[in-house]
């Protein structure tokens, strides 16, 4: 069975964006009315690590999406030091106007 490096390339591209199709899925359950199904989203997300850290980090820089912020902050710390450093490499990325901004209030 002889696959071309192409072909690999795009069944790589494809499960990587399931992944993430999953992950999005796993942080809308989070806002379930039903606590297992909340549960069972932070054990999925805990389980996808690496593919999920870019989401959620995404979601607590959304001030839109304030209401689900304290449901992404427990997935982060049951994360432990992956989270811990994608929120630092996060912060270090963060433009000088938003510390101003923030050193402000």
């Amino acid at each position: 069975c002889d696959i071309s490096r192409e072909r690999l390339d795009r069944i790589a591209i494809a499960a990587k964006l399931e992944d993430v199709k999953r992950v999005e899925k796993l942080i809308a359950q989070l806002q379930d009315a039903d606590a297992d199904k909340r549960m069972q989203a932070l054990a999925g997300l805990q389980e996808a690590r690496r593919t999920a850290l870019g989401p959620l980090l995404l979601v607590l820089a959304d001030p839109a999406r304030a209401e689900e912020h304290t449901n992404v902050r427990t997935v982060l710390a049951g994360m432990g030091r992956p989270a811990r450093d994608a929120l630092v490499a996060a912060l270090d990325r963060v433009p000088a106007w938003v510390g101003e901004r923030l050193a402000a209030h």
